[in-house]
């Protein structure tokens, strides 16, 4: 059975925006365990100076709020490419790479309100020119889209580039299906035999593909900006 609420865009906004500002709009216990965990956090700020702030006008809480959560130090989740190495073969660039990914708490809380997450393997390909100078000739990017389905309490995994996809019963099932990566791309025709090729891959989290809204939050919050280093290897020929 197809899952309605999965495939409404506006549903899935409004239930995460609304999960995100409750403790601004609604104070009480929730925003006194967010305080109490700011206190916690922050030990210098003597619990009398976070108190009057409660009874502040809803554009200070949430500039408070803001401020308050850029600061914190907490702990972050990043993708990783453990390894990987790439050949030519029949002219073709054929790559098998191994990446660790973990969601941080705030997308996982995003994918399980009903917005998918895009997660994309990028390729870039590279002729050495010299020990300081390489050109780019080609680049390409796999994504994946990452959904959760609430009536099946299922994950699914979608190939964007063929339209497979694949059901997990848990988000780590699900991103481990993504852990290894094997990639075939024919090479562009201005490569020659005596060519030095490198690639660099890496892994992110692409928040372009999110709704608007959420998009523009990303653009503040490190739990969003998940990505790895690129990791660079020379091509075997």
């Amino acid at each position: 059975m197809v899952d309605s609420y999965c495939h409404n865009p506006v549903v899935r906004m409004v239930s995460f925006m609304r999960h995100w500002t409750e403790p601004i709009l609604n104070p009480g216990m929730q925003q006194k365990q967010a305080y109490n965990q700011i206190r916690k956090h922050r030990s210098k700020i003597p619990a009398g100076d976070l108190a009057p702030t409660i009874n502040l006008p809803l554009v200070g809480r949430i500039g408070l709020l803001f401020v308050l959560l850029l600061s914190l130090s907490v702990a972050h989740a990043d993708f990783v490419v453990i390894g990987g190495n790439s050949v030519v073969e029949r002219n073709r660039l054929r790559t098998d790479a191994e990446l660790d990914l973990a969601l941080d708490r705030t997308p996982a809380e995003a994918l399980v309100a009903g917005i998918p997450l895009s997660l994309s393997v990028d390729i870039r390909l590279y002729r050495l020119k010299g020990p300081l100078w390489k050109k780019q000739i080609a680049d390409w990017r796999y994504r994946h889209v990452l959904d959760y389905h609430r009536l099946s309490g299922r994950y699914s995994v979608e190939n964007v580039a063929s339209g497979q996809m694949k059901t997990f019963t848990t988000l780590i099932e699900a991103l481990n299906s993504l852990s290894l990566i094997h990639i075939s791309e024919k090479l562009p025709i201005s490569i020659h035999d005596s060519d030095r090729l490198q690639v660099h891959l890496r892994a992110r989290l692409d928040t372009n593909e999110l709704p608007a809204p959420l998009r523009l939050i990303a653009l503040f919050f490190r739990d969003w900006r998940q990505t790895s280093e690129w990791q660079q290897w020379e091509i075997a020929r």
